[in-house]
C-alpha cells in the first residue's frame, strides 16, 4: 500500500529543479526568519511543509484531494510549458491559456496566501479583504463535525479558501489584454523565492524592489 504523499510542496520541487546545481536536486538556501545560509539542501525538503494541503476534516477518500488530484494537472505540465517557453526564448498565443493556470496557481499556494487566509477565516470571513472581490469558500467538502478542535477546522477553511482564490485569479488575467514577454539574461545569476510570482496593482507607483517611501 503506497504511503500518502504528506511531504508537500508549495513551491513546486520541479521548479526549484531548474535552479539546482548541474546533475543534481540541490540548491543554495537563504532562510529569511532565522539569517541561516544552506549552501546545497535538497528540493525535496525546501518549499514544502508536512500536510500543508492535508485536509483534517474529510474522508480518506478526500484527505489529500489538492496534492493528489487539483495540483495534478498544472503540475505536470508547469516544467514543460516553462521549458518550451525558454527554449524558444518567447511566449507562443497558445502557451498563454496553460501559463495563465500556471502563474495563478503559483501565486496563490504559497505560505504567503496561506497566512493571509488563516487571518481571513479566524476573524469569521469568509472572503479575502485584499481580493477587492465576494471570494467564497469552494463547494465540496463537507461541514467540519462539531467535535473537531476548532484550530482544525479554522485550518481547513483556510485550506480551502486558499485553493478556492486561483479562479478568481485565472478571472482576472482572462478580463484584461496582457502581454507576456520573456526576458534573458547573460549570466545565471537569477534567484527566486517561496513566493515566485509576484502581483502588483497598475495603479501603483512603486517599483519593484524599490523603495516604498
Amino acid at each position: 500500500m503506497n504511503a500518502p504523499p504528506r511531504n508537500q510542496h508549495y513551491l513546486p520541487q520541479w521548479y526549484q529543479n531548474r535552479f539546482a546545481a548541474d546533475g543534481t536536486e540541490q540548491v543554495g538556501a537563504f532562510n529569511r526568519k532565522n539569517g541561516k545560509e544552506l549552501p546545497l539542501v535538497s528540493t525535496r525538503n525546501i518549499g514544502a511543509e508536512r500536510d500543508f494541503y492535508t485536509f483534517k476534516h474529510a474522508a480518506k477518500s478526500n484527505a489529500y484531494h489538492i496534492e493528489k488530484q487539483a495540483l495534478t494537472g498544472p503540475e505536470g505540465n508547469g516544467g514543460g510549458l516553462l521549458e518550451g517557453i525558454a527554449s524558444r526564448g518567447n511566449v507562443r498565443t497558445s502557451d498563454v491559456p496553460a501559463l495563465r493556470e500556471l502563474l495563478s496557481l503559483m501565486h496563490m499556494r504559497t505560505k504567503v496566501y496561506r497566512e493571509l487566509c488563516e487571518r481571513a477565516v479566524k476573524h469569521g470571513f469568509t472572503e479575502v479583504a485584499a481580493d477587492g472581490n465576494g471570494l467564497v469558500l469552494p463547494a465540496g467538502f463537507p461541514s467540519p463535525p462539531p467535535d473537531l478542535p476548532p484550530e482544525d477546522v479554522l485550518r481547513d477553511l483556510a485550506i480551502q479558501l486558499q485553493m478556492g482564490r486561483i479562479p478568481m485569479l485565472l478571472k482576472v488575467l482572462q478580463a484584461h489584454t496582457w502581454l507576456y514577454r520573456l526576458v534573458q539574461l547573460p549570466d545565471d545569476c537569477f534567484l527566486t523565492s517561496d513566493d515566485p510570482v509576484l502581483a502588483r496593482s497598475r495603479a501603483s507607483t512603486r517599483r519593484l524592489g524599490g523603495s516604498s517611501k
